[in-house]
């Protein structure tokens, strides 16, 4: 999947599963509004009183996963180390852009820390460790078949998996 068309799947699915370890070394996951930079940067939202952001203060290191819908059943798996972006990054314009109504709960202490749920911090998640999967059930076989950057496997059953 190049750059461009990796923008273009993240922008139109909008919501991904971000996979963090609490401080007892336990994973965690939790659904998040998801945006893209041009240059391909994922950006995801937190709160501070959420877990994923006390989670990201102790280990930025993540797992993100991107997609799926009947219709292509296609999704991308991201990993990498978050960062909290700047108020004036390309990122926050693309956050807003996504997510317009995200405007009026801007990031920032007042908003935070005030006992509310306001938007918190931004994180941005750069594209380098990728993964596109395609997944497909055939009809005919009952077969489940993963296709993994361009490499096709068929299960001899759909609950084996490989």
């Amino acid at each position: 999947m190049d750059r461009d068309a990796l923008v273009q799947f993240i922008r139109d699915r909008g919501l991904g599963v971000l996979a963090t370890v609490s401080a007892d070394g336990h994973p965690q996951a939790a659904v998040v509004g998801v945006a893209a930079t041009d240059d391909g940067d994922v950006v995801f939202d937190t709160t501070r009183t959420s877990r994923k952001f006390a989670n990201l203060g102790r280990h930025p290191r993540v797992a993100l996963a991107i997609g799926f819908d009947w219709d292509d059943e296609q999704t991308i798996q991201l990993e990498g180390a978050a960062a909290e972006v700047s108020q004036d990054s390309a990122a926050v314009a693309a956050y807003y852009e996504q997510f317009p109504a995200g405007q009026n709960e801007r990031p920032g202490p007042a908003s935070c820390t005030s006992g509310s749920h306001g938007l918190g911090p931004l994180q941005r998640l750069p594209p380098g460790n990728l993964r596109n999967t395609r997944l497909h059930l055939g009809a005919a076989t009952g077969k489940l078949t993963r296709v993994r950057d361009g490499q096709r496997r068929t299960n001899a059953s759909p609950l084996t998996c490989f």
